[in-house]
C-alpha cells in the first residue's frame, strides 16, 4: 500500500532576520527591507541555491550604512552577511535634513534636492532606480541612474523620480542651495 507524503508545511514568514540564507516565500516574504548594518555588510538576491555565478540576481558588497533592499517574490533565497538584522521597511514620520553613508529611500527617508558631501576622501554615490541591486555590483548596471567615484567632496542633484540614493565614504551630505 502507498502512502501519501503531504509536502511540507509554509512556515509563517520570520518578522526580522540576520545573517545566512533564508528561503523566500517560506522563510522570509518578499518586500522592503532595511538594516542598520554597519561596514562590511553583503547581500545577494538568488535564483537558486546552486552557488553558481548566474544565482546572483543581485548583489551589495562591503555596503557601510544602512542597507534598504527589494526582495522579489521570484526570487529564491537571500543571503546576506555582517549587516544585522533585516525588517520590513516603514517609511519614518519625517525626512532626515542631512545623512551619512548608506541606501535611502527617496520621499521617504530624504528629500530630492541639491546636496554637498563633507568627505575629504574617497566618495563613490549612485542615483537608484531600483533597490534590487542589479548589474554585476549592488547599483551597477539595471540598478543605477547615475554614479560616480571621486575624491574629496562632491556636489549631486538627487530627483523626485528617484527611488533611492546610496554613498559610501562621502560623509554627512548637507542640503546646498
Amino acid at each position: 500500500m502507498a502512502v501519501a507524503i503531504a509536502p511540507p508545511a509554509t512556515l509563517p514568514p520570520l518578522p526580522s532576520f540576520s545573517a545566512g540564507v533564508k528561503l523566500v516565500n517560506h522563510e522570509i516574504a518578499p518586500g522592503r527591507y532595511l538594516s542598520p548594518s554597519g561596514a562590511g555588510c553583503s547581500w545577494s538576491r538568488l535564483a537558486d541555491l546552486t552557488g553558481s555565478y548566474a544565482s546572483f540576481l543581485g548583489r551589495s558588497n562591503g555596503s557601510s550604512g544602512q542597507v534598504v533592499v527589494d526582495i522579489l517574490p521570484s526570487d529564491v533565497a537571500f543571503e546576506s552577511e555582517g549587516c544585522g538584522a533585516f525588517v520590513r521597511y516603514t517609511p519614518p514620520p519625517t525626512r532626515l535634513v542631512t545623512f551619512g553613508d548608506g541606501t535611502w529611500m527617496v520621499n521617504d527617508q530624504i528629500s530630492p534636492g541639491r546636496y554637498e558631501s563633507t568627505g575629504a576622501r574617497t566618495c563613490s554615490w549612485q542615483r537608484l532606480a531600483d533597490l534590487t541591486g542589479t548589474g554585476a555590483g549592488y547599483a551597477t548596471a539595471g540598478s543605477a541612474i547615475a554614479e560616480a567615484e571621486v575624491e574629496g567632496s562632491v556636489v549631486v542633484d538627487i530627483l523626485p523620480t528617484d527611488v533611492g540614493f546610496s554613498a559610501s565614504g562621502c560623509g554627512t551630505w548637507v542640503p546646498k542651495g
